[in-house]
């Protein structure tokens, strides 16, 4: 066999060529999706099913919105087209930055046919939630602080879930949530990042009130320093069960120091939860290091607390080690991304 016969793929030893087919789709999917329709759907579910928000994803998206006058929203999107039926496969979606959620819609009284509308007549696949079949989002720090009102004055001016009337410059925010209620629907697990130095408890307030009326989540995971966040652990418990991720801040402090902090800091969340605790309330977990180090002081001071009727600590509590936590497990498919 010479040099000019390799580079014919037919010439190849049919168990060589064998393993050349199996590894290209891995090797070069975006390629080889193109070679047929068969092809094209047997890579498009595993291509798609972890992705990060960037322009592209929502590049060639056909959609068009109407009016309907119920829901969070107050409007109807239809999604369709192959863009749209790609997107289907998503399991876990990254929204690591604005390029979505500042999406240019249409307002909710007029009609957009978006990308060559013309399209929809020959569309085989319609659906009114993009992200249709998605069951982790993660919401980074510079979404959540996109979507969190940063003033007092920007917050609705009447409290209340049916009521949640922007007022001032918080018109955007208030249709960002619309938009991305109708993006990833309900029910799915929400992983949100609001770690970040100076949080107010009206923010929380409100963002309970989001969450609980625009995404329904089916459970929630929350990275932010214990000691803000332990009132409003108590309101998120009402809703699904939660894991939070306690992000030690980056400080000069001893190892001693940190252990004597976070202790505190966990005796102060456990006093919370068995105050406020009711038969409604789901299951949180923490995840933070050196977690063995805490469990069994928590379990002395539970065991010493008479203000509950609750006979396990692991009922309402479960500390992990987050060496043990892989997050992205399940989401992981053949072409990671």
């Amino acid at each position: 066999m010479t040099p000019t016969d390799l580079m014919t793929i037919s010439n190849l030893p049919e168990d060589v060529r064998y393993q050349i087919l199996k590894y290209l789709p891995i090797l070069c999917p975006t390629t080889i999706l193109r070679l047929s329709k068969d092809h094209y759907k047997s890579i498009i579910p595993s291509l798609y099913t972890k992705i990060t928000s960037s322009p592209a994803v929502i590049e060639g998206l056909h959609y068009n919105r109407q009016p309907t006058g119920d829901g969070p929203s107050g409007s109807r999107f239809l999604f369709y087209g192959r863009k749209a039926q790609a997107l289907s496969h998503v399991r876990y979606l990254d929204i690591s930055d604005l390029s979505i959620l500042k999406w240019n819609i249409s307002p909710l009284d007029t009609m957009d046919d978006g990308v060559n509308g013309e399209e929809h007549r020959g569309s085989s696949y319609e659906v009114t939630t993009l992200f249709n079949s998605v069951r982790k989002v993660k919401l980074s720090q510079e979404v959540m602080q996109w979507l969190l009102p940063l003033r007092i004055r920007d917050l609705p001016i009447r409290r209340g879930l049916e009521q949640l009337k922007p007022r001032n410059n918080n018109r955007n925010r208030q249709e960002t949530w619309d938009l991305l209620s109708c993006l990833i629907g309900c029910g799915m697990e929400l992983d949100i990042d609001i770690n970040w130095s100076r949080v107010y408890m009206y923010q929380l307030d409100h963002l309970y009130e989001l969450i609980s009326q625009y995404l329904k989540p089916s459970n929630i995971t929350i990275r932010m320093d214990i000691y803000f966040i332990a009132p409003f652990l108590n309101q998120l418990a009402l809703l699904a069960p939660i894991s939070f991720i306690l992000d030690f801040p980056d400080r000069d402090y001893t190892d001693g120091q940190k252990q004597d902090i976070q202790q505190s800091r966990l005796s102060f969340l456990l006093n919370r939860i068995l105050f406020y605790h009711s038969p409604s309330y789901h299951l949180i977990q923490i995840w933070m290091e050196n977690a063995n180090l805490y469990i069994p002081l928590l379990k002395q001071e539970f065991a010493l607390s008479e203000t509950h009727k609750i006979q396990n600590l692991e009922d309402i509590l479960i500390i992990h080690d987050i060496e043990n936590k892989n997050e992205d497990a399940d989401y992981d498919g053949p072409f990671p991304r």
